[in-house]
């Protein structure tokens, strides 16, 4: 301001200006009086519409939003909480519990709303509210009449049987009621999917999780409750009429041998029922039922096993993927004479297993069909059975297993060798190596195979007809190249050096006498091998000397200087060869026919 206090003629403007806004003020505030008292004479309606003009802004006073929650016939439910959110999901920190008309109503602001309802458990959601402008909404619930019917295991209905409401995850949904007269129980449900709990004896039964759009579900009480069988032992082999005696029985797994259960039933012409719900967990399972005599086995109504009829102790199995939760087994099995065998079990099934692991799957039958009886991870397939079982429930002959696992390999060459008595097959990334599916004795089949780096799908088939069982598979990385100095050895199980070798090493000279195989890979008798190497030489005449039982022949430089291909008993043969200076290729073919084996190069 030190510049205007310095300059009067511009002071003198500036209180003329100031003096005419002040009159200019006060003549506004007159016309706005002389307005509202125009106003009011014109009535309460008019002054309020004008209220509504907010100057300066778009924004209006706040006004009454109804929210109605409505049933699948669009019926209003009263006693619903409905809570306040703004359309980003921001809670406005405001409910209200529906009137008997199934209405709620909120004093909002202008802005965009969406409103919850929560019930039942569950939780339904409004189209979202433009204010100003909309002034109602409704909540679809889709909640609908169902009916609870509660059977006795004899089929009749059960009246005053308390029944829960839970959510499909076991959280009580705040209902709760009792069958009547009738055996029945009429229920109002929102749309979801529930499970029910019924208490009978003191035993508390779940029932599988239902969509409540199925509008009714039976529920056959079993005395035992949850994880147990209820049994009912009938003397006649028909489960006709009453039974004789019930009882509550965890697992079951008889074997009466000439007897019978006892408590009045007969020894012979008796039948039995067990019946349960169990709890599992998601994942496949292998159901395993032995009898003797017939034997039915049901899981959630659909028939795993049918073998009513006469039989000594059979084994039938099934593999079946289950859903979490509650499950129903039922089994009906009668007994004729004799002996009395009558089982059910159940394993969880693994149906993967690591990179690095065979899943093996085990089979009693010999062409791999069915369900397998037993499956498991195993880290290798080096097994001699001789005379006995692989495992536990699977017999000791007539049987097979299947292998099939995922293995990570480096680039290159690898030999693969399989052994089966009786019959196997090979196949690696779906491409046969080995198929020698037939009864026969301890027999080893090899195969070279070229693989890219990474994983790659191994699988070997086996069955065992009788006597002794032998399956074994292994595999490694294939020499292709060895020192100068040395050979590159192949060992072939033929006579003939054909197919792919069983055996590849490197061996620094050829001077064996074998007992009996030259490794494990290859046969004592008709077998082959071919060494071939670099070797240095001064120059000059070189005197080779080979000594074989049975056939050799001996190469330098391709040229045969050595040849002596049919059986033989150990003798020495000399060649002289005259040689430069420098490096020559050796090259030694050998076959073993039976007995003694000798193999013998040298040079000098």
């Amino acid at each position: 301001m030190y510049w205007i206090r310095n300059k009067p003629h511009l002071q003198n403007k500036l209180h003329q200006q100031g003096q005419g806004m002040v009159e200019y003020a006060m003549l506004l505030l007159l016309v706005a009086a002389a307005a509202a008292l125009s106003l009011t004479s014109l009535g309460e309606e008019v002054v309020n519409a004008l209220r509504k003009i907010n100057w300066g802004n778009d924004e209006t006073t706040s006004e009454v939003v109804t929210v109605s929650v409505l049933d699948a016939e669009q019926n209003g439910i009263e006693g619903v909480r409905v809570f306040a959110y703004t359309e980003q999901g921001d809670y406005l920190e405001t409910y209200q519990d529906t009137d008997e008309e199934g209405s709620v109503t909120f004093e909002l602001e202008n802005g965009r709303f969406q409103f919850m309802a929560n019930h039942q458990m569950q939780y339904f959601w409004s189209e979202t509210v433009r204010r100003p402008g909309q002034n109602h909404t409704k909540i679809l619930t889709g909640q609908t009449p169902f009916t609870v019917t509660v059977l006795s295991p004899s089929g009749n209905t059960v009246p005053e049987i308390p029944v829960n409401v839970y959510t499909e995850e076991e959280e009580y949904a705040g209902i709760t009621g009792e069958t009547g007269e009738e055996g029945t129980l009429k229920l109002d449900l929102v749309e979801s999917t529930v499970k029910f709990q019924v208490e009978v004896d003191g035993n508390t039964q779940w029932t599988e999780a239902v969509p409540t759009s199925d509008k009714a579900i039976t529920i056959t009480l079993n005395p035992c409750g949850t994880n147990q069988f209820f049994a009912e032992y009938f003397n006649n082999r028909t489960l006709s009429d009453a039974p004789l005696f019930t009882r509550c029985e965890p697992t079951i797994n008889n074997n009466w041998k000439g007897g019978g259960p006892g408590e009045g039933i007969a020894n012979n012409n008796y039948s039995i029922r067990w019946t349960g719900q169990f709890q599992f967990e998601e994942g496949t399972y292998g159901f395993s039922t032995t009898a003797d005599d017939g034997v039915r086995v049901w899981l959630d109504g659909k028939k795993l096993t049918d073998a009513w009829k006469y039989q000594p102790a059979t084994t039938y199995t099934s593999r079946q993927k289950l859903t979490s939760g509650l499950h129903e087994l039922k089994m009906e099995y009668f007994e004729a004479y004799g002996n009395a065998t009558a089982k059910l079990r159940w394993d969880s099934v693994i149906d993967s297993c690591p990179t690095g692991q065979f899943m093996a799957e085990y089979f009693n039958n010999r062409n791999l069909s069915g369900d397998p009886a037993i499956v498991k991870c195993e880290n290798n397939i080096n097994y001699n059975w001789g005379n006995g079982a692989p495992v536990d429930g699977i017999s000791s002959n007539n049987f097979s297993v299947r292998w099939s696992g995922q293995f990570n390999f480096n680039e290159g060459a690898y030999h693969f060798n399989a052994t089966g008595d009786d019959g196997v097959r090979v196949w690696v990334d779906n491409k046969q190596i080995v198929n020698a599916w037939k009864p026969q004795t301890a027999a080893t089949y090899s195969s070279r195979q070229t693989l890219t780096s990474g994983e790659h799908t191994i699988t070997m088939e086996y069955y065992e007809r009788g006597g002794i069982a032998v399956a074994t598979l292994g595999w490694k990385e294939a020499i292709t190249t060895c020192p100068e100095g040395q050979f590159m050895a192949e060992y072939f199980n033929n006579r003939n050096l054909s197919g792919e070798p069983v055996l590849v090493r490197c061996d620094k000279s050829i001077n064996f006498q074998w007992n009996g195989s030259p490794a494990d890979e290859v046969n004592p008798d008709n077998f082959s091998v071919r060494w071939q190497g670099k070797f240095t030489f001064a120059g000059g005449e070189s005197t080779f000397s080979a000594t074989a039982d049975d056939g050799i022949q001996v190469f330098v430089d391709n040229d045969l200087i050595i040849g002596a291909w049919h059986k033989r008993s150990s003798k020495s043969i000399d060649a002289n060869v005259e040689l430069t200076p420098g490096t020559h290729e050796i090259t030694v073919n050998y076959y073993e026919g039976g007995g003694r084996a000798v193999a013998k190069v040298n040079w000098k």
